[in-house]
């Protein structure tokens, strides 16, 4: 008689998964905000909670504007960099981020590149604290209907726009803090505390478009 052994096959390793957020260690808090607005004109001054360095800030420009320039701080040369843009109903919007701001800041302006004393628009203003001085933006464009989900890491901040022709919510399952919408216009932000896909989940009774930003 012959006997054999069998054994069962040893499990082949496998290399771990790279961490997506391996090199985004970030711990954003949220320090506060405010909304300018309606204005009619071409320009207005957006006074602001005095910085204690280190801050970013995240404005939402929405409005009849045709477009905005860069908003121009006060009181320091840090430029703001353009996020993303969205355009509904006659309404535009764009998110400017700017990082890393200089203590003591307490206003800066925006200004209409093609604009006209007709024009009115409102000013959102989030104020966050723990992002890397040289932090950016990764750029999502989503028009239309509201559904982008960017991919985000934990600590870092995703924020959103929303223009419509109509009354505009955020969904009562959305993680977001909104600002409070004004004329069919408002923004949102969130701190997500895991890596996964988010959106703000924007509701509105008519027509809209949303645009969403990662900022790290």
């Amino acid at each position: 008689m012959m006997l054999a052994a069998c054994h069962e096959p040893e499990p082949v390793a496998t290399p771990d998964a790279p961490d997506p957020c391996r090199e985004v260690q970030q711990a954003a808090s949220f320090v506060g905000s405010t909304v300018v607005g309606p204005v009619s004109g071409t320009s207005v001054t957006v006074p602001i909670m005095p910085t204690s360095g280190g801050q970013m800030l995240v404005v939402a420009v929405a409005g009849t504007l045709a477009s905005t320039r860069y908003p121009r701080m006060i009181g320091g040369d840090t430029a703001f960099q353009v996020g993303t843009a969205n355009q509904t109903c006659g309404k535009n919007a764009a998110l400017f981020s700017v990082g890393n701001i200089e203590p003591g800041v307490s206003s800066f302006t925006v200004q209409s590149e093609y604009g006209s004393p007709s024009d009115t628009f409102v000013v959102f203003v989030m104020s966050f604290a723990g992002l890397d001085p040289a932090t950016g933006a990764r750029l999502s464009y989503d028009f239309g209907h509201g559904g982008y989900a960017p991919l985000a890491c934990p600590g870092t901040v995703i924020a959103s726009v929303v223009t419509s022709c109509g009354d505009v919510a955020l969904s009562p399952e959305s993680p977001f803090e909104a600002l409070a919408p004004i004329d069919g216009m408002a923004t949102a932000y969130y701190i997500p505390s895991a890596y996964a896909e988010y959106g703000a989940n924007w509701r509105a009774t008519d027509t809209m478009s949303t645009a969403i930003v990662e900022l790290e």
